[in-house]
Formats: C-alpha cells, sequence, structure tokens
C-alpha cells in the first residue's frame, strides 16, 4: 500500500500536477487510511515517509498531510479507495477564475461529467473545507470538484483512478483555457 503511494506521487510530479512539495494523495485498505506527508519533497519521498490513520482519525504512524481531514471526510461519506488532490497549472487556474468547468471534449464528458463544481475557498486543513468538499462529492456524485483559489480533488475506486482523473481533469481546462483564448 505504501509503495503505490510512493509510486502514484511521483507520477503526479513527473505528469506535473504538483511540485516538489505540492498536493497529496490518499488510499483507503479497510478501515484505515494510507495518505502522503506534507512538506517532504518528492525526490526524497519514500514509503517510509507514508502516514497510517484509522478511519475515525487517529494517527497511527507519521506525520499525514495538512489535508487528512479532508481525506477522511471523503472515505466517510462515499464508497471510494483512492484520493488525489493536486495544485495542477490550468485546472487550479480555472478554480482560481471561481468558473465550473465544463468538460468541451467527449473524453471529458465521459470521465467526469456535464460540470465540474467549484467549491468555494476554506483554508487548507480545515474541517470547514474536508465538509465542503466531501458534501459535494456525496451530493452531486462527481469524481472531481475544482477547489476555490486551491487546487483540485479527484476521487475513485483505487489510486490509479483517481490519478487518472486528475490528469484527465488537467488536461480538460487546458482545452477550456484554449478555446477561450480562441474563442477571444
Amino acid at each position: 500500500m505504501k509503495e503505490e503511494i510512493v509510486k502514484f506521487r511521483r507520477k503526479m510530479y513527473e505528469r506535473g500536477l504538483i511540485g516538489e512539495l505540492g498536493g497529496n494523495l490518499s488510499l483507503r485498505d479497510g478501515k484505515k487510511i494510507y495518505i502522503s506527508p506534507s512538506s517532504v519533497p518528492v525526490s526524497r519521498f519514500s514509503d517510509k515517509d507514508v502516514a497510517e490513520i484509522s478511519l475515525d482519525g487517529r494517527i497511527l504512524w507519521g506525520k499525514p498531510s495538512i489535508e487528512y481531514r479532508m481525506h477522511l471526510e471523503i472515505y466517510r461519506r462515499t464508497g471510494f479507495n483512492g484520493i488525489v488532490h493536486t495544485h495542477s497549472i490550468y485546472a487550479t487556474t480555472m478554480a482560481c477564475l471561481e468558473n465550473v468547468l465544463y468538460p468541451r471534449d467527449v473524453e471529458g464528458e465521459v470521465y467526469l461529467g456535464d460540470e465540474i463544481p467549484v467549491i468555494p475557498y476554506r483554508p487548507p486543513g480545515s474541517e470547514e473545507l474536508a465538509e465542503s468538499v466531501a458534501k459535494e462529492i456525496e451530493r452531486s456524485g462527481s469524481k472531481a470538484v475544482l477547489l476555490e483559489d486551491h487546487g483540485v480533488v479527484t476521487v475513485g475506486e483505487n489510486l490509479e483512478e483517481a490519478f487518472i482523473l486528475a490528469e484527465i481533469l488537467e488536461r480538460v481546462a487546458r482545452v477550456a483555457y484554449l478555446c477561450a483564448l480562441y474563442e477571444g
């Protein structure tokens, strides 16, 4: 499990979805989750840095990301088993513009639906952010949300699906940006 967190965090960095210190990801395994930490550079990140938390919020091992509350709340409210949180450039730009993102291409619509909602700004790591994101995912059934002035959250049946959706979302945001430039 920990190796999967390391593998996908590196992929997030290699694909430009996060910077050296940004973003986080987790996966659920029964009644606990494995989650990346905050402020550990990708270049030094190893399975020893992956934290473990029980679904009731007890830290079992390590120092989890400050966004652990958001991950826990999503797991408590949904059946998803993988979560990816990125600060990817184009999707975060859309989140900063506070625009609901409407996929303009077939792939985006197929995998992300007709619209990707924007969660109003809440401080990173806060209970308010955790509650807002989890409620919207639960309410809308969306597997992707934009966090105003912050970034992106995608969820999946497993970590691979959440990662793939984060990549698709970034491409959808890039297409929307380029279309807006062209359309003037």
